[in-house]
């Protein structure tokens, strides 16, 4: 089920702003569904649901990102300091990720380490846009 939540969730990046994006309370149940143990206040659901709805509201407004997930700034500031130093986010606010393969899961919550600072990577990921 969590690999279909997220190709839900990024082919919602492609769309017109706010043209069926998702509400917080599906990227949350999104979250979930991946990890239904994963306590909501723990530091790792809020890097994941950050993470998501960088694809919802875009990554380049950290207080609008804020707003919308409830996550306080100065955390979404950290977590985007170390998305944005290892490619997983640009400076024209979008997501670069490999999360739609067969083990897109697993490289969802490895991106989520990464904006932790748990993980970094070893090189830092190009956009290929056509």
């Amino acid at each position: 089920m969590g690999r279909q939540s997220l190709v839900g969730v990024m082919t919602a990046e492609t769309q017109p702003m706010n043209a069926g994006r998702p509400s917080i309370e599906e990227l949350k149940k999104t979250v979930r569904s991946m990890d239904p143990r994963l306590p909501e206040a723990s530091s790792e659901f809020e890097a994941a649901l950050v993470l998501l709805a960088g694809l919802s509201v875009g990554s380049r407004n950290l207080a609008r990102l804020a707003r919308f997930t409830g996550v306080p700034y100065p955390t979404v500031l950290k977590l985007a300091q170390r998305l944005r130093l290892n490619g997983i986010w640009t400076r024209a606010g979008h997501t670069i990720a490999n999360w739609l393969d067969e083990h897109g899961e697993i490289a969802f919550w490895a991106d989520v380490n990464v904006a932790l600072g748990h993980l970094q990577l070893t090189q830092k990921r190009k956009a290929t846009y056509p």
